[in-house]
């Protein structure tokens, strides 16, 4: 367990990215039908319903925001946290949002691979 960072520019890192896996998981969990538009077709494969999938995403979501707000297993919260994201920002493709989630994916990414 890793609490306390000697790197402020890592721990501003960590601490940003735990912002925004948490707004969205609580935003999830708070509207989930406003995100049940946006689940990929391709999880229908699943069986579950799309509103479902945004209750396991909106839990995935805040239970690896905690556990990397805490500092456990840091690196490699932070590394599924990313390929998790990348998932979603290949879902939404080349728009304002998928740019915008290519990036937190390549910070979240970053935070994950950074020397420690």
């Amino acid at each position: 367990m890793n609490l306390i960072y000697t790197n402020p520019g890592l721990l501003l890192l960590r601490l940003g990215l735990v912002i925004v896996y948490v707004y969205f998981g609580i935003s999830q969990l708070l509207n989930p039908s406003m995100w049940s538009g946006v689940v990929p077709g391709w999880t229908v494969i699943s069986f579950l319903e799309p509103i479902t999938v945004v209750y396991i995403n909106a839990t995935f979501e805040l239970v690896f925001a905690a556990l990397l707000a805490i500092g456990v297993w840091s690196k490699w919260v932070s590394i599924i946290l990313g390929v998790h994201l990348g998932i979603i920002t290949l879902a939404i493709g080349f728009n304002p949002v998928g740019v915008r989630d290519f990036g937190l994916t390549l910070a979240t990414f970053a935070h994950g691979f950074w020397k420690k």
